[in-house]
């Protein structure tokens, strides 16, 4: 508040204060648990706004309908579980938006009798009232069901033609909206329907109606997801953490060697000194010059062998057994995987250096007479530029795309929102682990123990297979999220993106006292680092490649299995 003027009053304040809007209660955001209490601003007010109360859980019965004077009732963003019951005797309210609560029956809200719009966008409603029920919403035009949990489509057409006045709907999100063609199906279901998520319904997807009676008229059930994997690299290990009490003893024994090394050193010049042998300065100078370099060339080559080999190979897998049902359970079990490939990019042969300058000269003296040739060619063609080629679209390459048919249920429009689970691993080659070896060792000792007494057991050779055994180790070195909600909206129905995949810290790490539970990131594992990246494409509603000579084996097939 500003400080008192010059006539003894207070100066007005430098902004307005916002003065409410007549008719509106607004209790958004305000921490509520119950619904408020029956007051006159209340009683007269044209729009309640209640949005943002995750505590609010319910409305009791008879609170709405004291409301004569109320059309607009927000309650979005609650932890509803229910509307009220007597919705039926609410015959003011026209706009009810009800969205982001956790509301499983929507019967209430078809009773409006006067509602032209409902919002129940991000609900768990699985089903609609039955036709009679919504019969009763003779006013409604716009009704809101997005990102809800209806599967039955021919359910819910058959409710939704019930209203007459319906002419603006919206279903993106719910697992019946998938589908392949399911705009046509919801024009030729509600031709008095003019708009279709937020979009205008276009009477030229409209098809013939198909048959009920018809047994080839089934409805789409599946949904068909191309994946594609390109552009995959994987980066080399992070390097082993490093232990500080390691490093204090590795100087120790450094220190200690030096220590020693001085030591030797005095004592040898000391014996230099006393026997009188001293070495011409040519022949000293010249054999410590001849000692370095060849000791500096002997550790070049050390260097050079001791130099360590990426032998390692990585591949791209994802699963999507999250949306097998019971039938589709055996189909989506295994993961999809792009084929093995070497972690190292072999560098390329480069020529000889002579072979390289004799080729190049040779070339370059001819070089200036074909490009005069040439130039001269195009001069006596003209000067009418070739016309762009567009680009050719290079065929899916079957190692690395998949096809998968989906169901059309609440796992799968889930996972596709939540993020489709990608993993780079790495395979290695390393020797048979001991704690097997010994297993079988001591299998073999039992099956030996009914041999006679006196027989010499056979001792293994060095060298044996056994001890030289190796087997493959396959390790998740990074891993990455692909969200396709995007996809779930109707209108987009391809996603491609390059995809960066990150090393997970462990939750626990070996330490001199035992198994200790450490900070994700904090063990030096390199979490949080990029371990690889892959491009990434998704397609709904896809096709599959047309196969040759399919039907021809699935024939002879069919055949030797008769036989």
């Amino acid at each position: 508040m500003a400080g008192p003027g010059k006539f003894g009053g207070f100066d007005p304040p430098d902004e307005a204060i916002p003065t409410p809007t007549p008719g509106v209660v607004d209790l958004a955001h305000g921490n509520l648990r119950e619904f408020p209490a029956f007051t006159k601003a209340l009683r007269t007010a044209l729009e309640l706004d209640l949005e943002g109360n995750p505590e609010l859980v319910s409305i009791p019965a008879g609170a709405l309908s004291r409301l004569t004077s109320l059309e607009t009732l927000r309650l979005t963003g609650c932890a509803l579980t229910h509307l009220p019951e007597d919705m039926n005797r609410c015959e003011s309210i026209a706009r009810l938006f009800a969205g982001a609560n956790d509301i499983t029956d929507a019967h209430p809200a078809f009773e409006l009798p006067c509602a032209v719009h409902v919002g129940l966008a991000h609900n768990r409603i699985a089903a609609l009232p039955p036709p009679e029920v919504t019969a009763r919403a003779e006013a409604l035009m716009s009704l809101d069901l997005t990102h809800n949990d209806l599967c039955d489509a021919a359910d819910a057409f058959a409710s939704l033609r019930a209203m007459p006045s319906l002419r603006a709907l919206s279903l993106a999100g719910n697992p019946m909206a998938m589908g392949t063609g399911f705009a046509a199906r919801v024009a030729n279901e509600l031709p008095e329907l003019l708009m279709l998520d937020g979009a205008r319904l276009e009477h030229a997807a409209r098809g013939p109606i198909p048959s009920t009676d018809d047994e080839d008229a089934t409805p789409t059930t599946t949904l068909t997801v191309k994946f594609k994997v390109t552009d995959a690299s994987c980066q080399p290990d992070p390097p082993p953490p490093t232990d500080p009490n390691d490093d204090d003893d590795a100087k120790k024994t450094a220190d200690d060697e030096d220590v020693k090394a001085e030591g030797d050193a005095e004592g040898g010049e000391g014996e230099g000194e006393g026997e009188g042998d001293v070495p011409a300065e040519g022949e000293g100078g010249a054999e410590g010059e001849g000692d370095g370099e060849a000791a500096e060339g002997d550790a070049e080559g050390d260097a050079e062998e001791a130099a360590p080999t990426d032998d390692a190979e990585f591949f791209v897998r994802f699963s999507l057994a999250a949306c097998g049902g019971d039938g589709d359970a055996d189909a989506l079990a295994e993961p999809f995987a792009i084929p093995r490939r070497p972690r190292t990019v072999p560098e390329p042969e480069v020529a000889a250096e002579g072979e390289g300058e004799g080729e190049g000269g040779g070339d370059g003296g001819d070089a200036p007479e074909e490009a005069a040739a040439a130039e001269g060619e195009g001069e006596g063609e003209g000067e009418e530029a070739a016309a762009p080629t567009p680009p050719v679209e290079e065929p899916d390459d079957p190692d690395t795309t998949f096809y998968a048919d989906l169901p059309l249920t609440l796992a799968t429009r889930d996972l596709l929102h939540r993020g489709v689970r990608f993993e780079m691993c790495k395979v290695e080659t390393v020797p048979k682990p001991p704690a097997e070896t010994s297993k079988e060792t001591n299998g073999d000792a039992a099956d030996g123990a009914d041999k006679p007494e006196g027989e010499p057991e056979a001792e293994p050779a060095e060298g044996s297979e056994a001890q030289s055994e190796l087997v493959e180790r396959i390790t998740v070195v990074g891993v990455a999220t692909v969200r396709l909600g995007s996809l779930l909206s109707g209108g987009v129905k391809e996603w491609r993106g390059e995809v960066d995949f990150f090393r997970e810290a462990p939750m626990y790490r070996k330490t001199a006292v035992g198994e200790v539970l450490v900070a994700l990131g904090g063990d030096g594992s390199g979490a949080g680092e990029s371990a690889g990246r892959a491009t990434v494409t998704c397609v709904m509603h896809a096709t599959r490649p047309a196969v040759e000579g399919g039907g021809a084996e699935e024939e002879g097939e069919e055949a030797a299995a008769e036989e």
